[in-house]
């Protein structure tokens, strides 16, 4: 389900015009000293409007990250019982990492926003549901502990190297780095969830 769905109209065309107006502003000048009042302005709305929807516009940009994720997360949910287990993760990363090549200046304006913690957050929500469906395929019970650490473990990884892969002028395609990551991470996962070698820690 999309994170918008439920939203009325007038409600949703509001959000698109703010988040439209946010970066075309991020085009023209550093983020950090763009106001809630250019934003409002750009997008013919008023600042009462904006906080209807937004606290502020970190919380903004990263709805709209959040949109550019969504739509990879919900290819993921319909490929997860897939026979392969690990097809769906590899699919997944690679799919990331396309969007984060073609979105480039929104993410790296993100990290420079200081937004390193929001992506993790995000990221940690994605892959508590990959581990939780590993473990469900291993037919393994997991320790929440271990479900919790390495999905925190992994969102930090994951966002350091996007953002040096951002700033790589000589970076290597977003279908090798999707390849690289989730077999580095996947079948490390695959044999430590499966075996149950992680629970031993927490009991």
């Amino acid at each position: 389900m999309s994170h918008k769905q439920g939203l009325d109209p007038r409600a949703k065309r509001s959000r698109e015009w703010l988040s439209n107006a946010l970066l075309e502003l991020i085009k023209e000048k550093d983020y950090q000293k763009i106001s809630i009042t250019d934003i409002t302005d750009r997008a013919g709305l008023s600042r009462p409007t904006f906080y209807l929807h937004y606290k502020s516009k970190n919380e903004l940009l990263m709805d709209h990250i959040d949109s550019i994720f969504h739509p990879i997360m919900e290819l993921y949910y319909r490929m997860k019982d897939a026979s392969d287990i690990e097809q769906p993760g590899v699919f997944t990363m690679t799919k990331i990492f396309v969007a984060i090549g073609e979105n480039a200046e929104i993410f790296r304006t993100a990290l420079q926003a200081g937004a390193d913690n929001l992506l993790i957050l995000r990221l940690h929500e994605y892959n508590q549901e990959y581990l939780y469906n590993l473990a469900r395929h291993c037919e393994m019970v997991i320790h929440p502990k271990v479900i919790h650490l390495t999905s925190r473990y992994m969102a930090g990884a994951f966002v350091t190297t996007f953002r040096n892969w951002l700033e790589d002028p000589h970076r290597a395609t977003p279908e090798q780095m999707g390849a690289y990551l989730s077999r580095i991470t996947i079948g490390l996962l695959r044999v430590a969830i499966c075996n149950g070698e992680l629970n031993d820690i927490f009991d």
